[in-house]
């Protein structure tokens, strides 16, 4: 789609990556107005997005980072900004 802006590209009835990642950072913000511990539980693609708007990494990084089957993230939110304590830790899963 020559001279289509890639963020005005999406399949029908669906999104494509700038509205996704639109989402995940609307729902971080509510997510920081929350107090208390909160679980998320979510699939690879979120995780990285969620991670990607923490760190406010571009498009290339965002594709690259490993986020395993299984695995645990821990971030905080202080002082209004979010931290990464943990990240793709899948050690729990090699107990015997």
């Amino acid at each position: 789609m020559e001279g289509v802006p890639v963020e005005e590209i999406r399949p029908p009835n669906g999104e494509n990556l700038y509205d996704f990642r639109k989402r995940i950072k609307s729902f971080l913000i509510d997510l920081s107005k929350k107090e208390g511990n909160i679980l998320v539980s979510a699939h690879k693609g979120v995780n990285i997005a969620i991670i990607n708007f923490i760190q406010n990494w571009d498009t290339l990084e965002f594709k690259s980072l490993e986020q395993n089957y299984a695995c645990i993230d821990v971030l905080t939110f202080d002082k209004n900004r979010w931290n990464i304590l943990i990240l793709n830790d899948t050690t729990y899963l090699n107990t015997k």
